[in-house]
């Protein structure tokens, strides 16, 4: 099983649309997914509940019976316990969402798994606290002397644009972004990152309320009307599963 943290010291800095995004990709590879969620405000816990009460306006899709979620409880044991649960089901992917803030069990939820990321939007203000987060999670190395093997660290560049996504390529003309963009841009260079971002899309943006990209996407296929919803929902799930394939790189087998 893999394990996922995703961390920031910044509340808003688009923790759980990476959740949200991952789990779409890895569900969409057939993925099993179980989401732990460890922020106060358990926007990661209450997806489907936002799902379920969402105005469709079509019929709405199922849920996942892939996908399944719960609430941190309790100390870094309660989560140990947690990982050997999901792991004894045949959870292939478990994904952690924290709370913001430079807190100690942050610190446990983020070593307690194979890869840690940071999303980073691409503007000065938030490259700083993202920059500050990925120094945090460095520096914790020092602090766990006896584990055998680190967790990964990854920046995410998250609510892209398109000019910065094509900037992203080899090779690439990125006269075509602004100042601020190459700022981050540059500097994201400089720090380990994974290769596929998280567009700036209003699909995004309602994540929330959609659940899953792929039930999403088929649903509004289905629908005359909302045919061209499903396209711009499939795109987002291209970047979607392109992120969760990155990220199954690392740690143990699924």
């Amino acid at each position: 099983m893999k394990t996922i943290s995703i961390v920031h010291k910044k509340g808003g800095a688009g923790k759980t649309t990476l959740a949200y995004m991952l789990a779409s990709g890895a569900l969409n590879l057939g993925l099993k997914v179980h989401l732990i969620d460890g922020d106060r405000n358990l926007q990661l816990a209450n997806w489907k509940h936002r799902f379920e009460e969402y105005n469709w306006e079509i019929e709405r899709p199922q849920w996942p019976h892939n996908l399944t979620h719960e609430n941190l409880h309790g100390s870094i044991d309660g989560l140990y316990e947690a990982l050997d649960k999901a792991e004894r089901n045949g959870i292939n992917l478990t994904i952690i969402d924290t709370r913001p803030g430079s807190n100690e069990d942050t610190e446990d939820i983020a070593y307690a798994a194979d890869l840690i990321l940071i999303p980073l939007r691409a503007n000065p203000a938030d490259y700083e606290l993202a920059k500050s987060t990925y120094d945090w999670m460095v520096a914790l190395r020092s602090s766990f002397p006896d584990m055998e093997q680190y967790p990964e660290i990854r920046m995410v560049l998250s609510d892209a644009s398109k000019g910065i996504i094509d900037a992203m390529a080899p090779e690439s003309d990125v006269s075509k972004i602004t100042k601020s963009e190459y700022f981050v841009l540059s500097q994201l260079m400089e720090m380990p990152f994974l290769d596929t971002p998280i567009p700036a899309s209003k699909v995004c943006e309602q994540l929330p309320f959609f659940g899953p990209l792929g039930p999403a996407a088929e649903a509004h296929e289905k629908n005359k009307g909302t045919k061209l919803q499903s396209k711009s929902i499939t795109k987002i799930l291209e970047f979607a599963t392109g992120l969760s394939k990155e990220t199954l790189r690392y740690g143990g087998s699924v």
